[in-house]
C-alpha cells in the first residue's frame, strides 16, 4: 500500500517545493528487503530511516491544500511499516490500510463536497466508486497473503512489481 500512497506524496513535493520522495521510496525499498525470509533486522537502521522520514513529514498547518493530507498518509504509512519491522506489531500493518483508506475517503469528500454534517454522509462515501475499489484491494490483497507462503522472494517481488506499476488509490 505504501507504493501506492508514494505516488500522493510525490505529487505533493513536485506541487509545493517540499520533501523528497527518494527517501520515502528508499524506506519501502528497505522494508521490502527485510521482509525477506532469513534477513536479519537491523534495529539502528530501521530507526536511522525512520528519523529521516520523519523529516520529510510535512505539517498540514504549513500547507493550505488536501494534498498535504494525502503526503502525509503517505509519511505515515511508511513509518508504520518501520515501525512493524521493529516490534512485529500487527497494529502497525491495520495503520498502513488506515492511512490509505483516509487518503480515499478525503479525496471523495474534497471531490464530491460531501459534508460531515450530511444527513447520508457515510452512505454517500461508502457509495463512492474509489472507497469501494480500495476496499476491495486490501480484501484482496489480504487473501492474496493468507493463501500464499508470504515468505518466499518471488511472491514478495511479484507483489511490490504489482502494485509499484500501478496508479495511486486516488487516480494519480
Amino acid at each position: 500500500m505504501c507504493y501506492r500512497l508514494l505516488t500522493n506524496y510525490d505529487f505533493f513535493c513536485r506541487e509545493y517545493g517540499f520533501g523528497k520522495t527518494e527517501t520515502l521510496s528508499s524506506a519501502i525499498d528497505f522494508a521490502f528487503q527485510c521482509i525477506g525470509p532469513g534477513n536479519d533486522i537491523d534495529g539502528a537502521m530501521v530507526s536511522a530511516i525512520i528519523e529521516e522520514v520523519n523529516h520529510q513529514t510535512p505539517d498540514t498547518e504549513d500547507f493550505d491544500s488536501i494534498f498535504v493530507s494525502f503526503a502525509l498518509d503517505a509519511c505515515v504509512a511508511v513509518l508504520e511499516t518501520l515501525a512493524f519491522l521493529k516490534d512485529k506489531d500487527f497494529q502497525h500493518v491495520a495503520a498502513v490500510s488506515t492511512a490509505s483508506t483516509d487518503t480515499v475517503h478525503a479525496f471523495v469528500q474534497e471531490k464530491f463536497g460531501i459534508e460531515y454534517e450530511d444527513a447520508d454522509y457515510e452512505s454517500n462515501i461508502l457509495s463512492n466508486q474509489l472507497i469501494r475499489e480500495e476496499i476491495a484491494f486490501q480484501k484482496t490483497l489480504i487473501e492474496s497473503l493468507k493463501q500464499t507462503d508470504t515468505g518466499t522472494h518471488d511472491f514478495l517481488i511479484k507483489m511490490r512489481s504489482g502494485i509499484r506499476s500501478g496508479k495511486s488509490n486516488i487516480g494519480l
